[in-house]
């Protein structure tokens, strides 16, 4: 079988965040928000591509523990990538809160809990696409 395991969707992914990411009134609302859908489109698109082809038996991935951390990594720096001053905007326009909350800890978390965020949308895109 060559590539196809889940009818071709890793492109439809990657295009419609792309169109989410592309609309004028996104980008120009939340530029950082749409930048992240785009490189998140692209890298979606790339551990699709790879874990299709292991499925389908067109290449191999030899190491299941370091492809999952690499793939986290990818869409970890992709959102990084678009917005690499998105840590400082939390923390100044949140300062308050973290500092009542009890400071980094909670920061922490707070800017991690945007970022899984907005992967979860990508994921729940993906799962659509796949219906």
């Amino acid at each position: 079988m060559s590539g196809g395991y889940w009818n071709y969707v890793g492109y439809r992914i990657r295009d419609e965040l792309l169109n989410i990411a592309q609309d004028k009134d996104v980008a120009s609302r939340w530029p950082k928000t749409s930048g992240a859908l785009a490189s998140l489109a692209n890298a979606i698109y790339k551990i699709e591509h790879d874990i299709d082809w292991d499925f389908s038996a067109d290449a191999s991935i030899r190491n299941d523990t370091a492809f999952d951390n690499e793939a986290v990594g990818r869409l970890l720096e992709a959102v990084l990538k678009a917005a690499p001053d998105a840590r400082k905007d939390v923390v100044m326009g949140h300062l308050g809160i973290v500092e009542a909350l009890g400071g980094e800890w909670y920061f922490n978390l707070y800017a991690s809990l945007h970022l899984i965020v907005l992967i979860v949308i990508a994921i729940a895109l993906w799962v659509i696409a796949l219906r």
